[in-house]
């Protein structure tokens, strides 16, 4: 499994078509990204599973159903910074 980042302080937000081909909007705070399987498809999936400030609750989501995901990171004044995901991920290597 791979952990998130445990310095990163803000959250993702991303449209996610669940499995029954619902589109949603969604703001996460990632706790984890892993590969196994997924309960309600019963097969082997990547899911990203975190806090959803939306339903308030814990979620699970598929990765094949991410698209347009950003990174949300908060600074030092508590101000949110934007960033594209994969800008984010290219300044990592």
């Amino acid at each position: 499994m791979s952990e998130v980042d445990k310095d990163f302080k803000g959250y993702v937000e991303f449209t996610h078509t669940n499995w029954r081909g619902s589109k949603l909007y969604r703001k996460v705070i990632p706790h984890k990204v892993f590969y196994g399987e997924y309960p309600i498809t019963c097969k082997l999936e990547w899911v990203l599973q975190g806090f959803c400030l939306d339903k308030k609750a814990i979620r699970s989501f598929l990765l094949d159903g991410v698209e347009d995901i950003n990174k949300l990171l908060l600074d030092l004044e508590g101000k949110v910074v934007q960033t594209q995901l994969s800008t984010y991920l290219e300044e990592l290597k």
